[in-house]
């Protein structure tokens, strides 16, 4: 309007100037209503604004007390919790990397062992006590304390929890809560508003807004099944396994990390989407354990000479490297070099899409593999079987499995986990290596005097196969105690045989 105004007013300075000039009279007849015109559009003109500006105030009034309301219906299912491990310092931990044992010994008193603490949030998602969160929050805690927004504080059981997700799920002796509500993530848009609900720095009942920045982030590199939130709420240390919530105050997401340089918050914030959340609980409760579906392919991304190879436009689909013996994929003939373009018709992006689509499917579903072949496009079914070694996500094994006189690695000294996409990075391990690599090692351990050092990969435990850290145990199991065992063992790329005899 000002400059429609300002235009119009330079139109008739101009006139006026050019008509004073030459016809006096006609200019002092005709401007005094355009004045009085220019001063009723500059009253109209304050009031417009004036009104326009109220209506602003009122519209953030509005959305200040839309966030108000979501606080209140979220944080009473938000909880903080405080994890307990007791960690058996090693000789790194309680000598120094750059010190011999006698340096320490002989001027400092190192405990055998101590406590590490931690702490995290929670989301009730059940008026039970069941609640979801990260599988970093609860993993390998010997003490698990849950405190309601109330004050309220319960001891935790671990129902179940999967690495390769980073989801968990536990559970307090409790009733009548106030549950969450769950939304569907699948709904969700990029530059919807969004809350993000937790604990950082162990202040409870913390709010932060942002927007969803991105969705279907699979390239972040924390877990082997990604397929992130990205949000620009502030999430901090202690966030993790908190709500992202929408303007409907349901929960679309658990907070699980930040991409930052500084250790706190710099803008790029990470949720595992509530619908992937939901079906890893639900199967943790249900089993204990998460039951993926399974092809059995070893598959890689194509680069720019691949994708011209093929007669693609652009880089898509995942290529077969090669097929594990007698899997679902072999039986159904799928071949080295085969790319999968499609699941179902669906196109696929790239192998971390396959990968997620194939897990999240149940085993015995049939799927309709798109594939090219020699150029040639071709449909292939695929029965799923179950992912081997699903059984380890679990917080509990059947009563069966259970054999508490057993050898377990820790009675040897070892602390295993499973090749995650962390170890692959941080170790330079190729997609096709398989085994349970020793994260950690006592130093005085059977394990460390039989020759096992911290970085090993186990392939072998006898004659078993290993694919997953309970396959270490479960292969223990077999033999008797006091018995000699043989270990094959991968180390800087090579295979290697070390025995020991298990603990009486």
């Amino acid at each position: 309007m000002k400059r429609g105004l300002t235009a119009v007013a330079l139109a008739f300075g101009m006139l006026g100037t050019a008509v004073l000039l030459v016809r006096p009279f006609e200019i002092k007849l005709g401007l005094e209503p355009l004045r009085e015109q220019a001063l009723t559009l500059s009253v109209q003109e304050a009031d417009a604004r004036a009104e326009s500006a109220q209506e602003g105030i009122q519209s953030l009034r509005n959305q200040s007390r839309a966030f108000v309301e979501i606080a209140k219906e979220i944080l009473p299912a938000v909880v903080s919790i405080n994890s307990v491990k007791t960690v058996k310092a090693t000789g790194n931990e309680r000598n120094g990397r750059f010190f011999g044992d006698d340096f320490f010994n002989r001027f400092f008193d190192q405990p055998p062992s101590f406590s590490q603490r931690g702490s995290g949030s929670g989301v009730i998602v059940d008026r039970n006590g069941y609640i979801l969160t990260n599988n970093h929050v609860v993993a390998n805690a010997d003490e698990l304390e849950v405190v309601l927004r109330d004050g309220r504080t319960f001891k935790a059981s671990l129902i179940g929890r999967d690495e390769k997700s980073d989801v968990a799920v536990i559970k307090i002796d409790a009733s009548e809560l106030t549950a969450a509500e769950i939304g569907d993530s699948d709904h969700l848009e990029v530059g919807e508003w969004v809350l993000a609900c937790g604990n950082p720095f162990q202040l409870s009942s913390t709010v932060t807004a942002g927007i969803v920045s991105a969705i279907g982030r699979t390239d972040v590199g924390l877990t082997d099944y990604e397929d992130f939130i990205q949000t620009d709420a502030a999430i901090n240390p202690g966030n993790s396994g908190g709500a992202l919530v929408n303007l409907d105050g349901q929960v679309v997401g658990i907070n699980t990390a930040i991409a930052t340089r500084t250790g706190g918050y710099q803008g790029v914030g990470f949720a595992i989407p509530i619908n992937m959340a939901k079906q890893i609980m639900d199967s943790l409760i249900r089993d204990g354990k998460v039951v993926r579906g399974w092809m059995g392919v070893n598959i890689q991304d194509l680069n720019d000479a691949m994708t011209e190879y093929y007669g693609l436009d652009r880089p898509s689909g995942a290529l077969v490297g090669n097929t594990t013996e007698d899997s679902p994929a072999e039986r159904a003939g799928l071949k080295q070099g085969d790319l999968i373009l499609e699941i179902d018709g669906e196109p696929v992006k790239n192998v971390k899409e396959l990968r997620l689509r194939i897990a999240a499917l149940s085993p015995g579903t049939d799927v309709r593999l798109g594939i090219m072949r020699e150029r040639s496009r071709k449909t292939v079914t695929v029965r799923l079987a179950e992912f081997p070694g699903s059984e380890e996500t679990g917080g509990r094994q059947p009563a069966e499995e259970e054999e508490p006189n057993s050898i377990r690695p820790n009675d040897l000294g070892l602390a295993l986990e499973d090749i995650t996409q962390r170890w692959r990075r941080e170790l330079d391990l190729p997609s096709t290596t398989e085994g349970a690599i020793i994260a950690d090692i006592d130093p005085s351990g059977p394990a460390a005097n039989a020759g096992f050092r911290p970085g090993d990969i186990v392939i072998k435990v006898g004659d078993q196969q290993i694919a997953t850290a309970l396959d270490v145990e479960k292969a223990l199991r077999t033999v008797g105690k006091g018995k000699p065992v043989l270990f094959l063992i991968e180390r800087d790329g090579s295979e290697i045989f070390l025995a020991l005899r298990l603990p009486e």
